[in-house]
């Protein structure tokens, strides 16, 4: 189920659900645990694809058409079981929330993703992405969430974590330390 809320006195509420879960049956060799680890095994590779695929991809197209073409594939693909699923039914209370969403992550973070992959390594953007939760801690409030003494220690172990792994001039300590002490 999927609840899509705004709150400043009205409510929206988009609801989508799944039907019951059925039991898989492939002829008693594949079990519904090996279906599922597939499918997860499969994302994980897709996702990780991105950052290789869209590195080579930059080479040809703007950061904006490449993001704008990943979403398309991914709308194309996706649609036909959204419609016959009923998933468009929601009405017209929560066409300003899914737009807010949309903008933000579906033009603006693939964007943001595909220029910082234009402008380094595929593997910093990579380690890079792992700072989202760190970055959503400071975004919170924003909308109104107060930030816990954890959540601050979190950030700056994120944050501390990424300096230390993602490498300045591919690596190179005695680069860093310089950098960091002509900054000072």
């Amino acid at each position: 189920m999927v609840s899509v809320g705004m709150s400043r006195g009205r409510s929206s509420t988009l609801t989508l659900s799944a039907p019951p879960a059925k039991r898989l049956s492939l002829g008693g060799r594949v079990s519904a645990d090996m279906v599922a680890y597939g499918g997860l095994a499969i994302t994980t590779l897709c996702w990780a694809s991105a950052f290789v695929i869209g590195k080579r991809v930059l080479g040809e197209f703007h950061p904006l058409a490449v993001a704008a073409l990943r979403y398309f594939v991914a709308a194309a693909i996706l649609a036909p079981f959204a419609v016959r699923r009923g998933a468009f039914a929601g009405g017209r209370s929560v066409v300003k929330p899914l737009a807010v969403l949309v903008c933000t992550g579906g033009v603006l973070y693939p964007w943001l993703f595909f220029e910082a992959l234009s402008r380094t390594t595929a593997s910093n953007t990579s380690l890079l992405i792992a700072l989202n939760p760190a970055l959503t801690v400071v975004l919170a409030p924003l909308l109104g969430e107060r930030i816990s003494g954890r959540q601050i220690a979190g950030f700056a172990l994120a944050l501390g974590g990424a300096m230390l792994v993602i490498p300045i001039d591919y690596g190179d300590v005695e680069h860093l330390q310089s950098s960091r002490s002509s900054i000072a």
